[in-house]
């Protein structure tokens, strides 16, 4: 505001220059902002210029008066205030100025005034600013005529200073006119004109003018409203708001009153934020209306939080806190809530005695209050001490013929009737009904009140006569005043109807019961459940002494006699004494049918509360048939689309949701909507009930856009009706909250739970369920949403709050607690969730007795924790979770599967197969029953019996248990499901066993995509599908693929298990697999040495995996002829294989793990590499030792058919050619080769190795036929390939030594010339070794070849 206004300073200075009105105009505004600023000193300046410039205009002398009264006022100066003028004095002054200028300054001379008046009124010298602001209206009248919009000006400062100095009247005729004027040469909605009104409404109320004040309130809000728009008008002007709040208050127009005091609470909120005092005004305010609404729960949750407030910002001894204290106690004496009723009072008089004179009357008051709660206590001593003292004081500051002291007399007069001492009371009463007669004469309503009591203490007394002349006096003055269906007229109807009966007038009591009745029902009815047990057994008793006399005086089966009868169903049905309301229902139907037949409405309107109370007992069977019944009837008579038929369909379409017959139920609630939205307009609450019961349909039926669409109407109109902090407006939002919830839009659901919470609290007691359950439903989200501390605070509190109101033992108590375990469980604090759901056990088994579905519920719950903490108590909950489920539920039970499900789980875990697939078998049996094959939980069983085949190597069956399984959870969860990803993971376990590697690896990257989609990349579990592709990458040879899987594999799990976990050891060991198949020796040791150190923490040195590590460490140096360190190495793993397996008996049974048969593997793979190493230094003997252990263990482990027998007996046969023990090795190489061509294809290397060695032995034997069949298929197998290598060159070689011992060297040439025309081919040439020799036999074998020629 500054920042433009200084602007338009500078523009009307350039323009106008710097002694122009317009430029004093605007110094004058920013005066006033800095003066709202709270700066003082540049607010002066400003005015001080402004009057300087005005100075100028129309002479120093004139303003003079103005600058000093201005200056004075501002700066507080004491001094300078003495040398201000009087009003008299600048009177004068302004006459002399206006008669010395002429008529065309006269506009300058008047607006000038005008400002002048303006200052003095702000600044409250309103005598002073009275004369500026009359003499600038005469001179305006003067110089510009009637009408003009600166006279408007002028009347409305000049209507305001009126006000201030309460002269009322002259204060409306000025802004009225004001009013009227700018009504004429404005727009209607025009800012001046609803400042005008506002101000009149303001003014009005200050007056005690309501209906007035009313009226032009509204009117300036449709005017703002018109011109701002609603919300930008609301959040302006909340003080208007406030006051329209009062004046429907005391209209008794509470829903518009409880409107506005939401709205301008709203708007002080957003100006003054939550803890202001303003706040706590709004708020007292509500309580005061929720009070007399009769809502006095809400009414002490609005006081309480404007005391917490006013305590906070004041302090707890301001005076300002007794009056809420004050209300606080009348609501909690009218709660029956007495002990805080009488501390809220008391603290009320300690706060007041500290502010306020001894003699004030507000201390009179408090003590009568005081009085009151003591005698409904029956403390009547203490009451009548604080009577009395209330008394004096009354007396003594008003006079002994005050209204206060004729009320004091009359509580004094109901406590000594309530303490039978009839004497004092009657005392009382007499001083009271003087008092009342002298003020208000002998026919006001309060002589009437006092008349009744005076009869009571004569009923009471036995004085029939003068008790029927008192109550005959009470109910003339009382209809008189209140009409016939007040509440008081039923008091004193009802008394006269005893007292006749009493007097056996039984017609006349009959004709006053009836009247009593009919006033009471009306009374009862509306206010509800506010009705105290007092009140409504006196119904009860009104109705019993009326149903009587009707009895005698009409007979059983009258008409008149039901409807009274159905009518005390009625009162029974609301205050939940279900059972008595059946019974009056049937009585009244039957007498109904009787004499109207059963198509009557009175038949209809019966059925219809019949099936209300039957639905509230749960007999919804019998409730539907009622409402069908209702149902016909209605339309047969009163036509398809009246506003009982919609109400009946709303009801069924209730007992239908009750019974999950959501169709039927979703049915019944449209066509209640169609019918209401054409009697109805768009908003009215009728559609908004249904609507939200339709939404709780559709969201139990899985269609949440429908049930969203169908709340978010239904909070449209009751936010409209009733504000946006109504219970009302609570519960849809709940309900909205449920839906984003089912949804999985956390966020969504947080914001509606939070909401609805905020309203419950601010308008529930602090106890109250409703406020449980949404912070239930919120616990359950942020649980959700891995919020702890939000999630267990919301638990805790909507537990304190249902151990309040429902004691410890209560089964809605054991389902919170029973959530609480749920939720420890979860975050494994098995500890407490054991804790929580033991309290829940002992609930629930104290409710329900040992047996019973809920009882199975949390011992299952105890069941899934011991599981957990891998406690074998585990199965024994299930167990007898699922003899209590079979007993309670049955065999084919959602309950009883899930259990048989849990404990093969269990069984599972042990690996005890063949009981857990006896109970996976069971639970899958179950659920393909109750859900179908295509059921999600009928997968996750099929899944599990998969896991039991797999591990029982049964891999065909194991395979179609996932295959099945993972197609129904693609199906219904996704194909990158969590559950879906897992079974793809254990197919391609079984395609890889199985050798079909493309697929495996197809269903092992699905997997992975699956498990990083839900678990994030770095998840430990996407590491074991990383760990298969690596693997299978590496078998194929496709290493740079492999080393990028393992390495990944490898990162996910140091980054989760860190360094010295087992499962890190293994994916080293892959990758210093691959890396020594490249070659690349530094990196596999690398590896190795991880691996190592991975195992050696996880399991210690002496572990056989350490051996392993070892082993493979040995083995790499062997790669590298590294002899010495493979040797160490190797003899290292050997004494660790040594002090854990033993080597001369292996007896693997069925039973044994896999892993042992591994660890004998590794320890038989060590001898055999030891020996290879031995062997090849010459070492023979130590190597053939080592050989010989290998053999024995391989035969052992996997029986003499084994590859790694045949390679045991390779080597051994190799070696014992090197020592020319040519039988054994001939044995060993002939062994072998039966055992490789019995497994292997015939044209496999390792066949044609084997056939090679034999062909040496022979060649050794000089057995050369046989030698060259030997070499000769040695030789076919290594061409089968079509490679050319020096294998096969060195095939052809020994081929050609053969002929050559056999003298054929034509055939010896032709061989060795092929070995050598191969080696020149791979690049080796004269002066190599093997060629040198070759072509040395060659020129030997000429010459033979020469001399046998020659020979011949």
């Amino acid at each position: 505001a500054i920042h433009c206004l200084e602007k338009s300073l500078k523009v009307r200075m350039l323009a106008k220059g710097e002694t122009n009105p317009d430029v004093a105009e605007t110094l004058e505004c920013i005066g006033l902002v800095y003066d709202a600023k709270g700066d003082f000193e540049t607010s002066t300046d400003c005015y001080s210029q402004a009057l300087l410039i005005y100075e100028t205009l129309i002479g120093y002398w004139d303003i003079e008066s103005a600058k000093h009264v201005t200056r004075a006022e501002l700066s507080g100066d004491e001094e300078t205030q003495h040398d201000v003028n009087s009003a008299e004095a600048l009177k004068t002054v302004i006459e002399n100025y206006l008669g010395k200028h002429e008529e065309q300054n006269l506009l300058a001379v008047a607006d000038t005034l005008r400002r002048l008046g303006y200052l003095y009124g702000k600044f409250n010298k309103l005598d002073h600013a009275m004369v500026c602001n009359e003499r600038a209206l005469e001179t305006y009248k003067k110089s510009i005529g009637g009408d003009h919009l600166s006279i408007a000006t002028t009347l409305f400062n000049l209507g305001v200073n009126y006000a201030r100095q309460q002269n009322f009247d002259k204060s409306f005729e000025c802004i009225e006119e004001s009013l009227r004027i700018r009504r004429l040469r404005l727009h209607p909605n025009h800012e001046d004109v609803e400042r005008t009104l506002q101000r009149l409404g303001n003014i009005h109320v200050e007056a005690g003018n309501n209906e007035e004040a009313l009226s032009y309130l509204e009117g300036a809000m449709s005017a703002k409203r018109s011109r701002l728009g609603r919300a930008r008008a609301d959040d302006y002007d909340d003080e208007t708001l406030f006051n329209l709040g009062i004046l429907h208050h005391e209209r008794q127009e509470y829903v518009k009153a409880i409107k506005c005091f939401e709205e301008s609470l709203r708007v002080r909120k957003l100006k003054h934020g939550e803890e202001n005092v303003q706040i706590a005004e709004v708020l007292h305010s509500l309580g005061n209306v929720y009070r007399d609404m009769g809502s006095l729960e809400t009414a002490l949750v609005r006081y309480k939080a404007a005391l917490r407030i006013k305590v906070l910002k004041l302090g707890p001894d301001a005076n300002d806190v007794t009056s809420t204290l004050f209300y606080m106690g009348i609501v909690h004496c009218e709660l029956g809530s007495l002990d805080d009723a009488l501390d809220c009072y008391e603290e009320s008089l300690r706060v007041r005695k500290l502010n306020l004179d001894e003699d004030n009357v507000l201390f009179a008051q408090t003590l009568t209050n005081i009085g009151i709660v003591l005698y409904e206590k029956k403390e009547y001593i203490r009451a009548a001490d604080r009577f009395k003292e209330a008394l004096g004081l009354f007396k003594a500051k008003l006079g002994d013929t005050h209204e206060e002291v004729a009320y004091t007399y009359h509580c004094m007069g109901n406590m000594f009737r309530e303490s039978k001492k009839f004497d004092e009371a009657m005392e009382c009463f007499q001083h009271a009904l003087h008092i009342e007669q002298i003020r208000s004469g002998k026919g006001s309503i309060n002589v009437a009140h006092t008349l009744h009591n005076i009869g009571v203490v004569f009923d009471e007394q036995n004085e029939s006569e003068k008790a029927l002349a008192a109550y005959n006096s009470a109910l003339k003055i009382r209809r008189e005043f209140l009409g016939n269906d007040d509440a008081d007229v039923g008091d004193t109807v009802y008394r006269l109807a005893l007292l006749l009966l009493k007097d056996n007038k039984r017609d006349e009591a009959l004709e006053y019961f009836t009247e009593a009745l009919r006033i009471k029902e009306l009374w009862f009815s509306s206010s509800k459940n506010k009705a105290s047990d007092e009140e409504h057994d006196k119904l009860l008793e009104c109705f019993r002494h009326t149903l009587r006399l009707m009895r005698w005086k009409y007979g059983e089966s009258d008409t008149k006699v039901a409807e009274t009868i159905y009518r005390r169903g009625t009162i029974h049905a609301i205050r939940k004494d279900l059972k008595r309301a059946t019974e009056c229902y049937f009585e009244a139907i039957k007498v109904f049918k009787k004499k109207f037949g059963d198509d009557h409405l009175s038949v209809a309107n019966a059925m219809h509360n019949l099936g209300n109370v039957l639905s509230e007992q749960g007999e919804t069977d019998k409730a539907i048939r009622c409402y069908k019944k209702a149902l016909g009837i209605s339309k047969k008579i009163l036509g398809q689309e009246h506003e009982e038929v919609a109400d009946t369909l709303h009801s069924l379409g209730t007992c239908y949701k009750r019974q999950a017959m959501l169709n039927e139920s979703i049915k019944c609630y449209e066509q209640a909507l169609q019918i209401k939205k054409q009697l109805y307009n768009e908003d009215h609450l009728s559609l908004a009930s249904t609507l939200n019961e339709s939404g709780i349909v559709h969201g139990l039926s899985g269609r949440h856009d429908q049930a969203m669409k169908c709340y978010r109407e239904a909070l449209r109109i009751r936010r409209q009706k009733f504000g946006v902090d109504n219970v009302l407006v609570s519960n849809v939002l709940h309900n909205m909250g449920t839906i984003h919830q089912n949804m999985f839009q956390d966020a969504k659901a947080v914001a509606c739970f939070e909401e609805a919470l905020r309203i419950r609290k601010l308008q529930l007691a602090s106890d109250d369920l409703r406020t449980a359950d949404t912070l239930l439903n919120l616990g359950a989200v942020h649980d959700s949403l891995g919020d702890d501390d939000k999630s267990l605070l919301c638990y805790h509190e909507a537990l304190r709050i249902y151990k309040s109101k429902k004691g410890d033992i209560d089964l809605s108590v054991s389902n919170i607690t029973y959530n609480i375990g749920g939720f420890h469980e979860s975050r494994n604090n098995y500890e407490k969730a054991i804790t929580f759901l033991n309290e829940t056990l002992n609930i629930r088994s104290a409710c329900h007795g040992e047996n019973h579905e809920e009882v199975a519920d949390v011992i299952a719950s105890l069941g899934n924790v011991y599981y957990k903490m891998n406690d074998d108590k585990a199965l024994d909950f299930y167990q007898k979770a699922l003899q209590m489920y079979e007993l309670t539920v049955g065999k084919d039970h959602a309950s009883t599967a899930q259990t048989l499900h849990f404990m093969g789980v269990v069984y599972a875990s042990s690996s005890d197969y063949d009981n857990a697939l006896k109970y996976f078998q069971g639970a899958l049996r179950a659920r393909k029953l109750i859900f179908g094959e295509h059921n999600e939980d009928f997968a996750d069983t099929l899944y599990c019996i998969g896991n039991i085949f797999n591990a029982q190597n049964d891999y065909d069956k194991a395979f179609s248990c996932f295959d099945q399984a993972q197609k129904i959870q693609r199906k219904k969860r996704g194909s990158s499901h969590l559950s879906t990803s897992n079974s793809l993971y254990y197919m391609a376990n079984i395609y890889e066993y199985n050798g079909n590697i493309d697929q495996a690896i197809n269903c092992y990257i699905e997997s992975l995509l699956g498990r990083r989609k839900n678990l994030g990349e770095n998840h430990v579990d996407t590491s074991a599908c990383l760990f298969r592709i690596g693997s299978i990458h590496h078998t194929r040879g496709e290493y740079d693929r492999a080393i990028q899987c393992l390495e990944e594999c490898l990162r996910v799990r140091k980054f989760n298990l860190g360094d010295n976990n087992l499962d890190v050891g293994h994916c080293a060991l892959s990758l210093g697999a691959v890396y020594e198949t490249i070659g690349d020796y530094a990196m596999a040791l690398k590896f190795y040495e991880e691996t190592l150190n991975a195992y050696t923490s996880s399991l210690g040195g002496d572990s056989l995996k350490v051996a392993n590590a070892i082993s493979n460490i040995g083995g790499l140096y062997a790669d590298m002829n590294d002899d010495t360190d493979a040797i160490s190495n190797f003899e290292s793993a050997l004494k660790i294989y040594e002090k854990n397996l033993a080597q001369d008996e292996i007896n693997l049974s069925s039973g044994e793990s896999m892993q042992l048969s591994d660890d004998y593997h590794g320890y038989a793979e060590t001898h055999y590499n030891i020996g290879s190493v031995h062997d090849r230094i010459g070492n023979f003997a130590i190597a053939l030792s080592h050989y010989k252990d290998a053999l024995k263990m391989y035969k052992n482990l996997f029986g003499t058919e084994n590859l790694s027998t045949a390679k045991a007996l390779y080597s051994i046969a190799v070696l014992c050619g090197k020592q020319e023990a040519f039988d054994k090795s001939m044995l060993c190489f002939k062994e072998c080769l039966r055992i490789r061509m019995q497994l292997l294809d015939e044209d496999d290397e390792d066949i044609g190795m084997a056939f090679f060695g034999l062909g040496v032995v022979y060649e050794k034997k000089r057995e050369y036929v046989d030698a060259l069949e030997c070499f000769q298929e040695a030789l076919r197998i290594k061409q089968v390939t079509g490679n050319i290598n020096v294998d096969v060159a060195t095939t052809l070689d020994s081929i050609g030594i053969v002929y050559g011992n056999m003298h054929e060297f034509r055939k010896a040439i032709k061989e060795w010339e092929e070995a050598v025309r191969i080696y020149r081919k791979l690049g080796l040439s004269e002066g190599d070794s093997s060629v040198d020799q070759i072509i040395q036999r060659i020129s030997i074998a000429r010459s033979a070849w020469n001399k046998e020629e020659m020979m011949i």
